[in-house]
């Protein structure tokens, strides 16, 4: 700062500092969304959710990954998920799958939520809630 009028001037420069919050920058896991068609009978399908690592890390990383309901409940809809899952240096990629119950009941589609965590590893999350659709039978 200079040249104050009708004050005097105490301090003349100052320090800012910011932060880096990007989401993207640097190594990072995210979890994605996935959409499966509900069976009206037969055996369950798995609901496929995509677990990615930005870059390769030298070291292990482990997330746990679970299921919540949001439309959809557990034990009538989808089986509940709760996993541990870890990505080797070799590995950006990992495939979550989520059991889709079979269903007659003509309720619309539904959506359940995936929940990420590191466990273990130098590495934060960029996106840590997925969602599921899961798109309702026509039994007719």
């Amino acid at each position: 700062l200079s040249n104050p009028m009708n004050a005097d001037l105490g301090v003349d420069t100052g320090v800012g500092t910011i932060f880096d919050d990007d989401p993207n920058v640097g190594p990072r896991v995210a979890i994605g969304d996935a959409t499966i068609n509900e069976t009206c009978s037969g055996p369950k399908v798995s609901a496929v959710v995509v677990v990615t690592m930005s870059i390769f890390q030298a070291v292990p990383v482990t997330v746990r990954v679970t299921s919540a309901p949001d439309t959809a409940q557990p034990g009538i809809d989808f089986l509940d998920y709760n996993k541990t899952i870890t990505f080797s240096a070799d590995q950006t990629l990992k495939e979550v799958k989520i059991a889709v119950l079979p269903d007659q009941v003509a309720e619309g589609n539904e959506t359940l939520t995936v929940n990420l965590e590191v466990l273990a590893g130098p590495v934060p999350v960029s996106r840590s809630t997925g969602t599921v659709t899961i798109l309702d039978c026509d039994p007719n």
